[in-house]
């Protein structure tokens, strides 16, 4: 019986481990935020793809420098879906976002149980910060709150 229960563990860890190595499925649209650009931006940069870590697993795509936010919509088949959607903010700190580990993927799973999901990607923090000239202007901390304001 213990050898039988070894043999599941390791069928069960083996294919968690394969799904890790399939990249996550492109979203099903990707909506812009902002008409133009985003309140204090000069530019719609969709971000910069970090290296990834080494000897990390599963291995975690991060975006940095981003100042065109969006949505990107992963929709389940029609004919699962049930009229919930949720709406993620992928960690990373206003640094980064964590694009698919904590974005993609999970709107994956929720895609599974019926749930349309919308994956927001933020504005991140700038290599440097830039001088605050117009006082109008929101500080780089509070931009990423007013991409959630708008997504909401």
């Amino acid at each position: 019986m213990r050898r039988f229960n070894n043999t599941w563990l390791f069928l069960l860890v083996a294919g968690l481990s394969l799904c890790s190595l399939v990249e996550a499925r492109e979203p099903d649209a990707v909506i812009d935020l902002w008409e133009q650009n985003a309140p204090g931006e000069t530019t719609r940069e969709t971000g910069v793809k970090l290296d990834r870590r080494a000897n990390e697993n599963p291995p975690a795509t991060r975006i940095k420098e981003i100042s065109r936010p969006q949505l990107n919509l992963f929709q389940p088949p029609a004919e699962k879906r049930n009229g919930t959607a949720v709406l993620i903010f992928p960690g990373g700190g206003y640094n980064y976002v964590v694009a698919d580990k904590e974005g993609s993927e999970t709107a994956e799973w929720l895609n599974s149980l019926g749930i349309t999901a919308f994956v927001a990607h933020y504005r991140t923090k700038e290599p440097k910060p830039r001088a605050q000239t117009d006082a109008s202007l929101p500080p780089s901390s509070e931009r990423p709150l007013q991409d959630g304001q708008r997504a909401v």
